[in-house]
């Protein structure tokens, strides 16, 4: 894989029901070379002892970008131990602090997103991480995260002899969820700002796409009549490729799945675009 430069740029989130939608190829299309994988949903499936056997988890995706694992759970440690519950079996899952790191290790990210207490754990046994890490800015204080709230994580890559340059600051990685276009997106003042979040894929899944006025909903009744691209001035295939918003909103209606694709593959272009811009 050839190192993308640091740049600001919007990461996916590969492992969620939206994320799923699309291939490899359509994600490659809309111009996303870098995504996130979140261990917790990995851990649910294929499972720890799958993952544990796997090369990578680059090849297990086909992914040819570069990989983010997100490591940080929903829920707190109890006991110094991780515990899962699958929603797909009820299975309860436990992860300790050395079964976390030799996931991670196994899994060979090109980037590790870390709570502080968890990067602290692994300071004191002495586990250096072979990926470069996102940590969280603040430590844990003992209550579920929520993944609807704003959490900027700082790049931690220090030098591992004393002829590397410490890169450590040179990068900002957000996790966000919930925002409106120019009033909630963070901004880094110069520094380059990966933006994780599922919004744009789960906004495509509900019917809702991006223009250059806002947000709309592809189900509107107005839409039946708009004959007119997604964003007229859009560069993506579902835009270039003919799919109006009154088609879009007949095929959501009668044939969903199809439908929330091309919305996804729109979106997640649009916001790409409009990262890399700001």
């Amino acid at each position: 894989m050839q190192e993308q430069p640091l740049v600001s740029q919007f990461v996916p989130v590969l492992t969620s029901d939206a994320g799923s939608c699309l291939t490899v190829a359509n994600w490659l299309q809309a111009g996303i070379y870098t995504a996130a994988f979140y261990l917790e949903e990995l851990l649910m499936k294929p499972g720890k002892d799958v993952l544990l056997s796997l090369p990578d988890l680059r090849s297990h995706y086909a992914w040819p970008g570069t990989v983010v694992l997100n490591a940080v759970f929903s829920v707190m440690p109890k006991e110094g131990e991780y515990r899962i519950h699958s929603r797909y079996d009820g299975q309860r899952i436990t992860v300790d602090v050395k079964t976390l790191f030799l996931l991670i290790t196994q899994l060979k990210p090109d980037y590790v997103v870390l709570s502080q207490q968890d990067y602290e754990r692994f300071e004191c046994l002495r586990l250096r991480l072979p990926a470069g890490v996102f940590l969280e800015t603040v430590k844990e204080t003992g209550k579920k995260t929520n993944r609807d709230e704003p959490r900027i994580f700082n790049y931690l890559n220090p030098p591992r002899d004393e002829t590397a340059a410490d890169e450590s600051g040179s990068l900002l990685y957000s996790r966000l969820d919930t925002f409106q276009f120019d009033s909630s997106i963070p901004r880094s003042n110069g520094t380059p700002l990966w933006l994780e979040t599922d919004k744009p894929a789960a906004d495509g899944m509900k019917g809702c796409f991006y223009h250059h006025e806002g947000i709309g909903q592809i189900l509107d009744a107005a839409c039946q009549e708009q004959f007119q691209a997604l964003d007229e001035q859009c560069p993506c295939l579902t835009c270039t490729d003919g799919y109006t918003r009154a088609y879009l909103h007949h095929l959501l209606m009668n044939t969903p799945l199809l439908a929330q694709r091309f919305l996804i593959r729109h979106n997640v272009g649009f916001f790409q675009r409009y990262i890399r811009a700001c």
